[in-house]
């Protein structure tokens, strides 16, 4: 394993200190195995200005200077959301307490100073450089799996229902000249409306999973959240809602529900979209049991100021190992066989909004037996911080650990006394480190605070495990403990906690410094939030709306042949609605295609399987008359004929033949599309060495664009301004094309001259 790379930015007015602690970084971080490069400033301006393009892994400042003193460089550094990740370090001569405090208060991951112990110092860089990176990992990893589960989606679970659509269509087709065969025509065109309505659910559910991995459903309940009272009349109205399908599917549905349930806090759609999803689940998976009385159970009940709602099947069940797994995104028990039943999201949705109201869910299952779901929900209370959103602060969850019950209700006090800051805080106490990890499978908090010396589980030893799950790894961690030797404090640093507080401590400057390092991580949550949230926004904006108006218009079409189908008495009265079906479900296959090209382009997926499969290959114009000859049926409907000129023994380039192949495909269908709205009936192609590229020309003979078209057209391929597809029926195939073109490390040019307008796509040929 080669030296890691490491970026440190040294503020300092003092000329011989800056230097002398550049050399003394750069010496001692050779020697702990990491390639250091070192940045000097003498104030905070000039900091900024190296910045510009230069981002370290730690700054370390100190705080009197001139031109610009060390608070003022830390706001601006701290103010630009691409340097807001970057840890933060003063070291100062600045000692006196109030000093000290102003320090902790200002949210830096340390305050030093001066004299320095120099291991203490060089431990200290290193923690924060290790566990910044390692942040920025497990921050990375779940947005790319966060990725490669939508990809994943789109790419697996919208095909099938557009499958059926498309199958149905071709067995109507076949079948609507023997009228006398109604049945089995209305058979195909339920078939192709089950397709449409399940594409639309997917589309739904789609939107709903991104709102709830990226907080937007968070905000939403915030909004919406309210007493929710008579939650047995509620209940009973969610579950009667489902009693038709449940006897039509001959189950039973038995309710054990008290009378009188106490309040819920939250938003009521939720509870019924919850309830109501379980529900339809339930009957989906019993009903294909073949099997007598068929039972679905509903009961509730209120246990230590919880609602614990429980819904048991006779199903077909699940095995123990899945019932970890029932609710991740996509996961299907028995999915071969089970694929019709859905694409295993709803129980990801519902999960997502149990958690909105701050319970949880589980789920048990006997395979062949049945299954049982249970979902625990926080009971109202009028003084829950939950409760109050006429505060107007933001609700933060504090987990303390101290094994003095005298000071753990203490310091849960201090907490909740009226400071003006703009935090509400819902108090968690736990008696020592074990019962704090107990209390971490059911809550998440923001913060925590931990004594050191505990029985059971001390201070060190719950941290060691806290930093070892990467779902609690982001969490700020603060000790405050009567341990204040240098050394304790030390250790407590090396460690990585937040900060460290000795006992006793004083009220204020403690709740300063708790708000301080929530200040700080909700800063660097809300950079990665940022991140996702743009990620959300281009994939929600792919997702075009108009990608409904097809669904429905298929759906609309079928449903109006079975009419037709029981008085026609030529095949020439159904035409109308079967050509609609047909270029309904031409345009909607289109659409998701496209979509799905667009969505693995965005995400990185396309370029991930490119690089891992690209090899050298001579046989571009093969493949492109491949794609000609796939795109006939395309130009026939639009009476075009394509006329590829094939030459031989051209120079190799190196490509993935998949993304090659799309390219070519989605530069044809742009020609196809630009010629037939204007009625033009030839495409000539050819394909020639240029200087060191191989060029590739699609001439459309007498086509002309309009000036806005152009202007368009050539600001997405020079500018790679990919918003600009929207304005265009035809700029999904160009952004795909200008997507797979940078891949290749190509260009591509659009030239409109008086007699034609042409395409030039050239791809690097390889010289070894």
């Amino acid at each position: 394993m080669g030296q890691q790379n490491v970026a440190i930015l040294l503020v300092e007015d003092d000329k011989a200190i800056l230097e002398g602690l550049g050399d003394l970084l750069s010496l001692e971080l050779s020697k702990l195995g990491y390639q250091p490069e070192v940045r000097l400033a003498e104030h905070g301006a000039a900091a900024l200005r190296i910045m510009d393009n230069f981002i370290p892994d730690l700054i370390i400042s100190d705080i009197m200077m001139p031109v610009m003193g060390g608070y003022t460089f830390k706001e601006h550094v701290q103010a630009n959301p691409a340097w807001v990740h970057i840890p933060f370090f003063f070291l100062t001569a600045r000692t006196d307490r109030q000093a000290v405090s102003q320090g902790h208060r200002s949210g830096v991951e340390r305050y030093i100073t001066k004299p320095f112990d120099t291991n203490e110092l060089i431990g200290q860089v290193k923690t924060q450089i290790e566990l910044n990176r390692q942040r920025h990992a497990l921050h990375q990893e779940k947005f790319d799996s966060l990725k490669r589960d939508f990809t994943w989606m789109i790419n697996h679970e919208l095909r099938t229902p557009l499958t059926y659509v498309s199958a149905y269509f071709e067995l109507l087709k076949d079948s609507i000249a023997y009228l006398e065969d109604t049945g089995y025509s209305e058979e195909s065109l339920r078939g192709i409306q089950s397709g449409c309505m399940r594409l639309i659910r997917l589309v739904e559910n789609f939107v709903r999973v991104i709102d709830l991995r990226t907080g937007e459903a968070q905000k939403h309940f915030q909004e919406k959240a309210q007493v929710i009272p008579d939650v047995t009349g509620r209940l009973h109205h969610i579950i009667n809602g489902y009693a038709a399908a449940a006897a039509a599917a001959q189950i039973t549905l038995r309710q054990d529900i008290p009378e009188e349930l106490p309040p819920l806090w939250g938003d009521p759609d939720n509870l019924r979209e919850i309830i109501g999803r379980l529900l339809d689940n339930a009957i989906k998976f019993t009903r294909i049991k073949d099997t007598n009385d068929l039972v679905i159970a509903i009961s509730a009940w209120v246990e230590e100021d919880e609602l614990h709602i429980e819904l048991t099947d006779n199903g077909i069940g699940f095995p123990g190992y899945a019932q970890d797994q029932i609710f991740e995104l996509f996961y299907q028990h028995n999915r071969s066989h089970l694929e019709q039943q859905g694409a295993g999201i709803g129980l990801t949705i519902v999960k997502g909004l149990v958690e909105l109201h701050r319970g949880r869910i589980t789920a048990y299952g006997i395979e062949g037996e049945g299954s049982t779901f249970t979902i625990t929900l926080p009971l109202y209370h009028p003084d829950s911080p939950f409760s109050q959103p006429h505060l107007n602060k933001k609700l933060v969850t504090i987990l303390i650990i101290e094994d003095d019950l005298h000071l753990l209700d203490g310091l849960t006090d201090v907490l909740e006394l009226p400071y003006p800051h703009t935090y509400q805080f819902n108090i968690i106490q736990a008696s020592n480190g074990q019962v704090g990890l107990d209390k971490l499978q059911k809550i998440k908090p923001d913060l925590i605070i931990s004594d050191i010396s505990m029985p059971v589980m001390d201070g060190y030893e719950f941290y060691r495990h806290l930093r070892e799950n990467p779902n609690w790894f982001h969490i700020p961690f603060i000790f405050l403990t009567a341990r204040g030797e240098r050394k304790d404090i030390h250790k407590g640093h090396i460690l990585g906690a937040a900060d460290y507080i000795t006992k006793p401590y004083d009220n204020e400057d403690l709740i300063s410094r708790v708000v301080a390092r929530l200040d700080r991580y909700f800063q660097q949550q809300q950079t990665i939030q940022h991140n996702i949230e743009e990620w959300k926004r281009v994939i929600l904006q792919l997702l075009q709306p108009d990608i409904a108006s097809p669904i429905l218009s298929v759906a609309d079409y079928s449903e109006k042949l079975i009419e037709q189908l029981q008085q026609a008495t030529s095949e020439e009265q159904l035409k109308e609605p079967l050509r609609g079906i047909q270029a309904g479900s031409q345009q909607l296959t289109r659409l998701i295609e496209n979509f799905i090209a667009l969505t693995e382009l965005k995400t990185g997926e396309t370029a991930s399987a490119y690089y891992k499969l690209r090899s050298l290959s001579n046989e571009l114009p093969l493949l492109f008359y491949e794609v000609a000859q796939e795109c006939q049926g395309e130009a026939d409907e639009a009476n075009i004929t394509i006329h590829p000129a094939l030459i031989h023994n051209t120079p190799p380039i190196m490509t993935e033949p998949t993304q090659l192949r799309r390219l070519f495909t989605h530069l044809l269908r742009f020609a196809l599309m630009v010629c037939a709205g204007r009625g033009q009936k030839h495409i000539f192609y050819q394909i020639r060495t240029h200087h060191s590229t191989l060029e590739s020309i699609i001439e459309m003979p007498e086509l002309k664009l309009t000036p806005h078209e152009q202007a368009l057209i050539q600001a997405l391929f020079r500018h790679n301004d990919q918003q600009l597809f929207r304005e265009m029926e035809y700029g999904p195939n160009l952004t795909i094309v200008k997507g797979l073109v940078d891949l290749h490390n190509g260009q591509i040019e659009l030239e409109q001259t008086p007699g034609s307008c042409q395409l030039s796509l050239q791809l690097p040929i390889w010289h070894g």
